[in-house]
């Protein structure tokens, strides 16, 4: 995966969408919105990708996630990705009825 920031575009199994910034330097992933942040790593193996990442609420008056009003979970993802965007498809780890996908594309280089 193309290292830089990304917008990424998120939507839930319940409905639910949200979206945030998302930083991938060499294999890390960070990020956040107005109330959580995302922490983790991403494994690319040519345009194929899978990763997981801590999701985590930093705002308690902030609103609740994609899947309500959890405060702290992990998501377990794989997808692919180009230089322009990627794809990526999962669920909240320990509860697979919890799905997400995800859709990013790319804004500017990550120094």
């Amino acid at each position: 995966m193309k290292n830089g920031i990304y917008h990424a575009n998120f939507t839930s199994s319940l409905g639910i969408t949200g979206y945030g910034l998302v930083v991938v330097k060499d294999g890390a992933i960070n990020g956040g919105d107005p109330a959580y942040l995302y922490t983790g790593k991403i494994d690319s193996n040519n345009n194929l990708i899978s990763g997981q990442i801590n999701i985590n609420k930093w705002n308690q008056a902030g609103n609740d996630s994609i899947f309500g009003a959890a405060n702290n979970f992990d998501l377990a993802l794989q997808g692919n990705s180009t230089d322009k965007n990627f794809n990526m498809a999962g669920h909240v780890v320990g509860q697979p009825a919890l799905k997400i996908t995800i859709q990013g594309t790319f804004l500017s280089e990550a120094s």
